[in-house]
C-alpha cells in the first residue's frame, strides 16, 4: 500500500470515528463513472460497488453535486427527494452526509460521503463542515503528490538535458585587489529561479546528488580558462563531494588542484572522521575545502573544527551592516582569529556596501565577494575578463587603494599592529568576554525559542484532544434537546386526551396516539436517548481526564525536589501528548510497582515527553515510507536502589554511524523544520543532574529503546522540608 493510500485511509478513519456513521467513502468521478478510492467502516453492507464503480448519474454523489439533493439527509425515509430512489432501498441508506471534493482550480474531482443504515436526526451542519474540511485536506494532499511527481520529472529533465545555466561570481583578494577565483552558481528557468529552493526540491525527490553532479561537471568546463593561481569554487553537499572529486581526478588529475569545494554549514555530516579519511587522497592532490555560510548554519563551528578547511566563507548575514554593528565586528574578528590558528583564509560574502568592505579590510579578511564587487554573470566575455592573467582586469573602483591604506604587516606572533588589534586579536580578554556574552545570549534565545515552540505544539494538540469529546458532547446534547421537545409535545397530547370530557371513542384515541408516536418516532428515541446520555457522560469524563492530567503536569513543572510517583508521571505525560501518537502508534504500558523517587518531577516529565514524542515522530516517518502503524512500549521496574524506565518504539531505528551523536546539541536526524536537535541533549543533562543514566539501543529497521536509570535518592538532592 502506498504512503498516499495510507494517508487517505487515515483521514477516512478519522471521519468515521468523529461522525459515528456506519461507513465513509471517497469517490472519484472518472470517465462517467464513480470509482471508490478509499473506504472506512462497514462499507460492504451498503453494496455500493466499491470495486467496479457505477454510473455517476445513478448515485447520491451526482445528485448532491448537481444540487438535486442537499449535503445532509438525516432521515431518508422522510425526505421525498431520496426516499424513492432505488439506491436508497437497495443499499438500505438511512442517513447521508456528503460534500464535493474540488480541485484548487474549482473542478469537481469527486465526493467524500458518509452513510448510515439508521436515520440520524442528531446530525447537523457541523458534520457537513467537518467533511468539507477533510475534503480540502484530501485534495491538497493529492495535488501535493501530483506536484511531487511533476517536480521529479522537471529535475530529471535538468539532469538529462542540462536545461540550466552556470553563472560565475568573482572573489577578490582584499590586499592586492586581484581576482583570485570564481564561484560557480547554477541558474534554472522559471519557476525554479531560486537555486537553493531547486536543490532542496531535488533533495525531496531523491535527486539532489544527481543534479549537483551535472551542475559541477558543467562548471568544471571553466577550469582551462582560469589564470595561474585562480581557483574555481563549487557548492556541493557532503554526499556529492566525494563522487565528484573522484570523477574530476579520473577525467583530469590536474583540475583537482584548481578546485575549491564549498560545504555549506546548512548541510549535516553524519561522520566527520569517515569523511576526512575519504577526502585524504583528494586533498593530497590539491583539493581545497571551504566552509560556506559560516556563522548562520547547521553545525555552527563544528564544520570548521572537524573539516579544517582552507577557506571560511562568512555568511552575508554577518557582513551586512558590519560597519555599524559592534557585535558583528566582534563575531567576524573571532572568525579571523580562529582561521589564523587553523591556517585558513576568511572570505566575506554578500558585500553590498563600501563601508562594510572597508570594515572587512580593517578586520584583516583575506578576500570578499558580493554585488558591490561583481554580480554573478553568464556573459562569456565578462567571465573571461575575470579569468584574464596578469592581475585584476576591470576591477571595481572601490577596490583600488594605496599602499598606505593596506593593513600593517603581521608581527612574529601573527598579530597586526594598530587600533583594530583589540577586535582581531584572539588573545584579547575584551574580545573573549564580548564573544562569550553574545554566545550566551544566542544560546538563551535558542532555548527559549525551543521551549515556546514545544509549548505551542503541545497546546495545539491538547486543544484538539479536548475539542474531539466536546464535539460529540455537543452533538449528543443537541439530539437530546430535540428528543425532549418531541417527547414533551407527545406528553401534551396524552394529557389532552386524558383531560377531555367529550365522548371520544377509545379506538379513535388510540389511533391518534399511535399517529403521534409515529411522527415522534418514539421507538427510535427510546433506543437512542440512553446512548446519547452515555456519549455525553463519556465525553465529559474524557475532558475531565485531560484537564486533570494537564493540572498534574503543569503543577509538576513548577515543583522543587520531592518524592514523586514515576508511574503516575508517565501516565500523565501520555495523556498530555496523546495527540502526537494516537494516529500512528498504540501504547503498551507495563508499569511495575515502584517506590517514590526523590527528584524534580517537573524536569523528568519534560524528559518523558521528549522521548515519547520522538518515538511518535520516528514511527510517523516509517509510515510515510509505507510502513504500518507502530507501537510505543513504556515499562518500569524496581532494581535495587534504583528505578528503571524504558521507552521503546517500532520506528526505523538509528544508523550505527549516528548513535554516538544523538546527544550532541543541535544534532537531529529529523527532517528540516521538525526538530531543533536540543531535546536529547537537554534530556541527558537532566538525567545526569539526577545522578542517573540515559542509554540508547537501536536496530535499524526494528526500532529504538531509551533506558533511564534513576537512583531513589540522590546525594545533595533532598526534599525541601528535609533540607
Amino acid at each position: 500500500m502506498s504512503a498516499e493510500q495510507v494517508r487517505l485511509e487515515r483521514v477516512l478513519e478519522f471521519a468515521h470515528h468523529q461522525l459515528g456513521l456506519d461507513a465513509v467513502y471517497l469517490w472519484q468521478f472518472r470517465h462517467g463513472r464513480q470509482e471508490c478510492r478509499a473506504v472506512a467502516g462497514d462499507a460492504a453492507s451498503f453494496r455500493l460497488y466499491p470495486d467496479d464503480g457505477c454510473p455517476v448519474q445513478e448515485t447520491y454523489s451526482h445528485r448532491m453535486v448537481t444540487g438535486q439533493i442537499p449535503s445532509l439527509v438525516s432521515d431518508t425515509r422522510r425526505d421525498r427527494r431520496v426516499s424513492g430512489l432505488p439506491v436508497t432501498r437497495e443499499s438500505q441508506i438511512g442517513a447521508y452526509v456528503g460534500v464535493p471534493v474540488r480541485c484548487s482550480a474549482g473542478t469537481v474531482w469527486g465526493t467524500l460521503v458518509s452513510v448510515s443504515h439508521q436515520p440520524r436526526p442528531d446530525l447537523d451542519e457541523r458534520a457537513v463542515a467537518m467533511l468539507s474540511l477533510l475534503a480540502d485536506l484530501i485534495i491538497y494532499d493529492a495535488e501535493e503528490h501530483s506536484g511531487h511527481e511533476q517536480l521529479r520529472r522537471d529535475v530529471l529533465e535538468f539532469i538529462d538535458t542540462g536545461g540550466f545555466a552556470v553563472a560565475y561570481q568573482p572573489v577578490f583578494e582584499l590586499h592586492s585587489s586581484r581576482c583570485i577565483g570564481l564561484e560557480a552558481l547554477a541558474r534554472f528557468p522559471d519557476p525554479y529561479s531560486r537555486p537553493d529552493d531547486t536543490f532542496a526540491a531535488a533533495e525531496r525527490v531523491g535527486l539532489r546528488a544527481e543534479l549537483e553532479g551535472v551542475v559541477v561537471r558543467r562548471a568544471l568546463e571553466l577550469i582551462p580558462k582560469l589564470a595561474p593561481g585562480q581557483f574555481l569554487a563549487v557548492n556541493v553537499s557532503p554526499e556529492t563531494l566525494l563522487d565528484e572529486g573522484r570523477r574530476a581526478v579520473s577525467v583530469d588529475p590536474r583540475s583537482v588542484a584548481r578546485l575549491v569545494v564549498e560545504v555549506t554549514e546548512h548541510a549535516a555530516i553524519a561522520a566527520y572522521a569517515a569523511l576526512r579519511h575519504e577526502l585524504r587522497p583528494l586533498r593530497e592532490r590539491g583539493l581545497r575545502i571551504a566552509v560556506d555560510d559560516a556563522g548562520a548554519g547547521y553545525a555552527s563551528l563544528r564544520h570548521i573544527l572537524e573539516l579544517r578547511p582552507d577557506f571560511i566563507k562568512l555568511d552575508r548575514w554577518l557582513i551586512d551592516g558590519l560597519a555599524d554593528d559592534r557585535a558583528r565586528r566582534v563575531a567576524v574578528g573571532s572568525f579571523v582569529s580562529l582561521a589564523r590558528e587553523l591556517g585558513a583564509s576568511v572570505i566575506g560574502e554578500g558585500v553590498e556596501r563600501a563601508e562594510d568592505l572597508a570594515a572587512l579590510r580593517e578586520l584583516g579578511l583575506h578576500g570578499a565577494q558580493g554585488y558591490l564587487l561583481g554580480r554573478p554573470s553568464t556573459d562569456p566575455q565578462q567571465v573571461e575578463a575575470w579569468c584574464a592573467a596578469g592581475g585584476p582586469v576591470h576591477q571595481p573602483a572601490v577596490l583600488g587603494r594605496s599602499d598606505a591604506d593596506r593593513p600593517p604587516p603581521a608581527d612574529a606572533a601573527g598579530q597586526r599592529s594598530g587600533g583594530a588589534a583589540a577586535v582581531r586579536g584572539a588573545t584579547s580578554p575584551a574580545v573573549a568576554t564580548a564573544v562569550g556574552r553574545e554566545l550566551d545570549r544566542l544560546e538563551l534565545d535558542r532555548r527559549v525559542s525551543q521551549r515556546l515552540e514545544a509549548v505551542g505544539q503541545l497546546a495545539a494538540g491538547i486543544a484538539h484532544e479536548i475539542n474531539t469529546p466536546l464535539q460529540f458532547v455537543g452533538d449528543s446534547v443537541s439530539f437530546l434537546r430535540d428528543a425532549v421537545h418531541e417527547l414533551v409535545a407527545l406528553t401534551g397530547l396524552y394529557r389532552q386526551a386524558l383531560e377531555t370530557e367529550t365522548a371520544i371513542p377509545l379506538e379513535q384515541r388510540r389511533r391518534e396516539m399511535r399517529e403521534a408516536e409515529e411522527r415522534a418516532d418514539v421507538d427510535y428515541l427510546c433506543e437512542r436517548i440512553p446512548a446519547a446520555f452515555d456519549r455525553t457522560a463519556d465525553g465529559i469524563a474524557r475532558v475531565r481526564s485531560i484537564v486533570q492530567a494537564m493540572k498534574r503536569f503543569s503543577h509538576a513543572a513548577g515543583t522543587e525536589v520531592a518524592p514523586a510517583d514515576i508511574n503516575d508521571a508517565l501516565q500523565t505525560t501520555l495523556v498530555v501528548c496523546r495527540s502526537e501518537y494516537k494516529y500512528v502508534a498504540d501504547v503498551a504500558l507495563e508499569l511495575g510497582p515502584l517506590p517514590d523517587v526523590v527528584c524534580n518531577i517537573g524536569e523528568l516529565n519534560q524528559v518523558f515527553l521528549n522521548l515519547i514524542i520522538n518515538a511518535a515522530h520516528a514511527i510517523e516517518e516509517e509510515i510515510e515510507r509505507g510502513g504500518e502503524r507502530g507501537e510505543i512500549a513504556v515499562s518500569t521496574h524496581h532494581h535495587g536502589a534504583s528505578v528503571v524506565i524504558e521507552i521503546a518504539d517500532t520506528g526505523p531505528g538509528i544508523p550505527p554511524a549516528l548513535i554516538d551523536r544523538i546527544y550532541e546539541p543541535f544534532f537531529t536526524t529529523k527532517p528540516p523544520g521538525r526538530g531543533t536537535g536540543q531535546g536529547l541533549a537537554l534530556a541527558l543533562a537532566t538525567i545526569q543532574r539526577h545522578a542517573g543514566s540515559l542509554k540508547c539501543t537501536s536496530t535499524p529497521g526494528r526500532g529504538t529503546t531509551f533506558t533511564i536509570t534513576l537512583p531513589l535518592v540522590v546525594a545533595g538532592m533532598q526534599p525541601a522540608e528535609a533540607a
